[in-house]
């Protein structure tokens, strides 16, 4: 009996410390906390959050002084117009899915975390650039998966391990550092890894020991293992390979770049690339183009930004050709880049007139080593070279 009433307590106490958790709502914050310790959770406040949030490390109710020590589950859960957090060093934690479908474009996370939570930036399109302290000892499941718009990540060299799917979808991370001296484990769930489902056959690794990296599991599926630079975290921005020049010249696809010694990694796609393709008329109509990107990599160096053109196969009389192979025909490689249009595989002393979508003159150039250009505002543009017309999207 004893022991039953001893049972009947401890519910009741527990029920009674839980009952004790408040939600308090302060200058648009909503918060969980415990008058006891003193320490609040920042929750989920019903997708209010937006812009550029700076969390306090602290809060007064009633005379009451709470600290913010972490900041709950799904607590940015699809807060779409969110662009930054700044986060108090008074936060010990990141729940799960923390900032899962958010808007969030970059984050730095303070010293004082030292946990994040499974799927903590769980398709967060905006992500751009995270900072990861070395607090951190591993890298949860699911942590960055579809995060299209990272590039690259540094991993301190506190980290011990990494959970599978944790880049999955990544598809644009062109280069990760990995400060560990030793290769992190790699957990895997059915031997899917921590770098499953993004391009690491075109992405860079930079750690610090290259041996024990190549032959550690998942690490060494990279392709492309530098050492880091002594004296360096990472190489520095002034290390980083400069962004390749597409062009076409004497029937030829170029590549080009200012820093030596690179190597090109580039990419082809076509539309009319087809797998069984079922057509009745026995007609194939090509499209007679060709994206191109390509970046460029260097011992010592960091990956460049990818480049990005397009090649049109053009008749001689000015018409694109969608017979490649007919005899006369040339390519022309059109770009742009922070505003700049150029056109490539002119000859010299052709014209390329540019207009706005509206039939608005932008401005003629004359070609000079079969190239000419225009710098504008305009989010996309046409490009008439002869009788033929090119409509391109202008990369600002």
């Amino acid at each position: 009996m004893k022991r039953l009433l001893s049972l009947i307590t401890l519910v009741v106490v527990a029920m009674c410390c839980y009952a004790e958790q408040k939600i308090y709502v302060v200058d648009g914050f909503k918060y969980l906390a415990d008058p006891d310790t003193k320490e609040a959770t920042l929750i989920y406040n019903d997708n209010k959050y937006s812009g550029d949030v700076v969390i306090p490390a602290s809060f007064t109710v009633d005379g009451i002084e709470f600290k913010v020590t972490a900041l709950g589950g799904q607590c940015f859960y699809e807060c779409y117009f969110l662009e930054s957090v700044t986060i108090p060093e008074s936060v010990k934690s990141l729940g799960n899915e923390c900032f899962k479908f958010s808007g969030i474009k970059s984050l730095t996370i303070p010293h004082g975390v030292t946990t994040i939570g499974e799927n903590c930036f769980y398709s967060c399109h905006s992500l751009k650039s995270v900072s990861i302290p070395s607090s951190i000892t591993y890298i949860s499941n699911g942590c960055f998966i579809n995060c299209d718009k990272l590039t690259s990540i540094v991993l301190p060299a506190s980290i011990k391990s990494m959970h599978y799917c944790c880049f999955f979808g990544c598809t644009a991370l062109s280069n990760i550092t990995c400060l560990a001296p030793n290769p992190p484990t790699i957990i895997t769930d059915c031997s899917i890894t921590s770098f499953a489902g993004f391009y690491s056959s075109t992405c860079i690794l930079y750690v610090p020991n290259v041996d024990a990296y190549k032959a550690a599991t998942a690490w060494k599926d990279f392709p492309y293992i530098y050492k880091i630079k002594e004296g360096g975290d990472q190489p520095s921005d002034k290390q980083q390979c400069e962004k390749p020049i597409i062009s076409f010249a004497n029937g030829k696809l170029l590549f080009s770049d200012a820093t030596k010694g690179v190597e090109y990694h580039y990419t082809l796609t076509c539309a009319d690339v087809k797998t069984n393709e079922a057509i009745d008329n026995g007609i194939v109509d090509l499209a007679a183009s060709y994206d191109i990107e390509v970046y460029a990599t260097a011992e010592g160096y960091r990956a460049s930004d990818n480049a990005a053109a397009t090649l049109y196969w053009v008749k001689d009389d000015g018409k694109i050709g969608t017979d490649i192979n007919t005899a006369k025909t040339r390519g022309l490689v059109v770009s742009s880049d922070q505003g700049l249009v150029t056109c490539s595989g002119l000859n010299d002393g052709e014209q390329a007139i540019f207009y706005n979508t509206e039939g608005k003159l932008l401005g003629k150039q004359t070609a000079q080593g079969g190239t000419a250009g225009i710098a504008t505002q305009e989010k996309m543009i046409i490009v008439k070279v002869g009788t033929t017309s090119l409509k391109v999207h202008v990369n600002q």
